[in-house]
């Protein structure tokens, strides 16, 4: 199965807390493999959380065998590993790490919401998953990442923390971006963070009876 994670970390040194993790992540059981992972951001705290340090946040594409709960239960372990102790809601935190997608599945579980309810208020989130997979589609709005991002109009700065930094396949290395399908280039039309935009309205149109409210929480 193909699933998505978002990554993050405002404590320690936050790259390589960021890539410790995927380097666990790659292999994990023996079943899961990361297939993509984004360039590193670095983005400012979302609400009432300015005077926390900025964040560095990555998207990751991968394939396991793990059911959707294993997945996430995985992820709260490799959190546990590097230190993270859970306090308040939205505290600085050396690690965190969300299931975004498990394939188009919904679940609607204790403990465990996919797609993540919020990811699409996220430009942290939609810019990172915007650079690898533009064209996946969130099985809830029926929109594409790239017309999320579009849509998006939260006004937190996020930045490339380093313009090369892109990887495709087990081996961590630069990607050179021209080679990759058509269909998997991020329209870079949509990646300007200098702009100045409008506050968003917190809430996002979507078909059936499931409405997002806006959240501060990251």
């Amino acid at each position: 199965m193909i699933a998505f994670a978002g990554l993050g970390a405002n404590l320690g040194d936050r790259l390589q807390n960021l890539q410790a993790a995927i380097e666990e992540m790659d292999g994990l059981k023996g079943v899961t493999k990361v297939l993509r992972r984004s360039s590193f951001f670095e983005t400012e705290p979302v609400g009432d959380f300015s005077s926390q340090p900025f964040y560095l946040n990555a998207a990751i594409q991968l394939e396991t065998a793990l059911s959707p709960r294993a997945l996430l239960m995985e992820f709260l372990a490799i959190e546990k590993r590097h230190g993270r102790v859970r306090t308040a809601l939205n505290a600085p935190r050396v690690l965190d790490i969300d299931l975004l997608f498990y394939g188009s599945g919904i679940i609607e579980e204790e403990g465990l919401r996919v797609p993540h309810p919020r990811l699409h208020l996220r430009r942290f989130v939609l810019i990172p998953l915007a650079e690898i997979a533009p064209g996946w589609v969130h099985p809830v709005s029926l929109k594409t990442i790239a017309e999320l991002l579009k849509i998006n109009h939260s006004a937190e700065k996020v930045e490339r923390f380093r313009p090369s930094d892109l990887w495709i396949g087990r081996s961590i290395r630069p990607v050179n971006r021209s080679n990759l399908r058509p269909e998997d280039r991020m329209d870079q039309s949509i990646l300007s963070t200098s702009e100045t935009v409008e506050p968003e309205t917190g809430r996002l149109d979507l078909p059936g009876s499931m409405r997002w409210e806006r959240s501060d929480e990251r």
